[in-house]
Formats: C-alpha cells, sequence, structure tokens
C-alpha cells in the first residue's frame, strides 16, 4: 500500500519534468480531421479597409514533421466589390494546435503579405482566431474563421 501511494505522490511529478510531445498520431489525427475550407473575416484594428469576407481553401493537408502539419491551397478577400485571389501556406502544432498561416502572390498589388497569422485552432479543429502582424510596421488584424462544408 505505501508503494502506491509513493508513486502516486511522484506521478505528477513525472509530467512536469517531461513535457508532452506531439506523437505522429497527432499529426495523423489533424491532417485526416483539419476541414479543407474555412470562411469567416478579417479586420485591421486600425480600420483602414471595411472589413473583408475571407475563404481559405486548402488542397494539400500533409505531415510536415513529427510534431507539424502543413496545409497548403488558396484563399479570397473580398471587400468594396474587390476579390483578391491569394496562395496561402499554413504550420499547425498537433500538440497545442497554434498555427500560423501566410499569404502570397496576391492578384492585387496592394495587397499586404509582408507578416503572418498567429494563432489558434479550436479543440474540434473547425474554427481559427488568429492576429495578423505585418513586419514592417507592426499594425495588426484580426482574422476569425469556421469551417465550412467542402
Amino acid at each position: 500500500m505505501k508503494r502506491g501511494l509513493c508513486v502516486s505522490l511522484y506521478a505528477p511529478l513525472l509530467f512536469v519534468a517531461c513535457p508532452f510531445v506531439a506523437t505522429a498520431a497527432d499529426v495523423d489525427a489533424v491532417v485526416r480531421d483539419l476541414p479543407r475550407v474555412f470562411s469567416g473575416q478579417y479586420e485591421w484594428r486600425d480600420a483602414r479597409i471595411p472589413r473583408q469576407k475571407v475563404t481559405f481553401t486548402f488542397s494539400d493537408v500533409r505531415p510536415r514533421d513529427p510534431q507539424n502539419v502543413l496545409a497548403v491551397g488558396a484563399g479570397t478577400y473580398e471587400a468594396n466589390d474587390k476579390v483578391v485571389h491569394i496562395k496561402v501556406r499554413a504550420v499547425i502544432e498537433a500538440r497545442t494546435l497554434e498555427i500560423e498561416i501566410w499569404e502570397s502572390d496576391p492578384t492585387l498589388n496592394e495587397f499586404i503579405t509582408d507578416g503572418s497569422h498567429r494563432g489558434k485552432l479550436a479543440t474540434d479543429l473547425r474554427a481559427v482566431e488568429a492576429v495578423w502582424t505585418t513586419v514592417s510596421d507592426g499594425s495588426k488584424g484580426d482574422l476569425k474563421l469556421k469551417a465550412r462544408a467542402n
């Protein structure tokens, strides 16, 4: 009986001393279960442009390495009767569901791609909340997306 008690007293220390590392199963679950289409809105914090309607479609979702998932695809931003098409690339840390999304190759020259969205996926993988930070000037905006039927 004392032996069991001793182990139970020290068991919490094992979790503190040995941080959890994502496994291949975690990565595989995100690859399998991540919705491929998200839509929602983006809004600059300084309101330089009205709220924009956003859609991201991930056509390729695969393991990047033992801890991370890579999702690649295309997106659109719509505001003021203009539609901008972009390429998107996201890296998702499978254990924490932290996500970083980069955008490139916009169809409108003024579209800002000098930065990334950093945030988190919901535990059910069906929503994203992230903050865009522009590298060159530090300006920020908020991205809120929900999974959509493919």
